[in-house]
């Protein structure tokens, strides 16, 4: 089969369940063209995320139709509430809710750009010291391709 290209909002994390963490998902994605099942490796999926997926659909035996995962990508949140939950949710390492809200009121809705475009310009606010700043631990993970 070909592979499908759709764009959608995560509705229902149906595997891992109760918070268990694992590199392999299967989701519910919401589009305009309804509702699809996606299995395959993800990180730091949330429900209402916005995705764009691509890969196979298939005949899982047991599960039924679905799409088998092939790449994705993870919309950035675009405002600054969205930008703050995204920073404190755990993704990025020793930012929580606190050193999230200074960075967003210090660069507002570019602070993600900043954050993957100039990240020595996190140095700047309070609390980041430049070798923070420099620390892979803000390359963030907005999507990953699948080998």
């Amino acid at each position: 089969m070909a592979e499908e290209a759709i764009k959608g909002t995560v509705q229902t994390i149906i595997f891992p369940r109760n918070k268990q963490v694992s590199d392999f998902h299967v989701i519910a994605l919401k589009s305009k063209a309804g509702e699809d099942i996606v299995a395959g490796p993800m990180f730091g999926i949330r429900v209402g995320d916005k995705l764009s997926v691509w890969g196979e659909r298939v005949k899982h035996p047991k599960h039924g139709w679905q799409i088998k995962l092939n790449l994705y990508e993870k919309a950035l949140p675009a405002t600054r509430h969205a930008i703050i939950d995204y920073l404190s949710c755990g993704l990025v390492k020793g930012v929580g809710p606190a050193t999230a809200k200074k960075l967003v009121d210090a660069f507002g809705e570019n602070t993600l750009d900043i954050v993957i475009k100039q990240p020595e310009t996190l140095a700047t606010v309070k609390g980041i010291s430049p070798a923070k700043a420099n620390r892979r631990c803000f390359d963030l993970c907005f999507g990953t391709k699948i080998q």
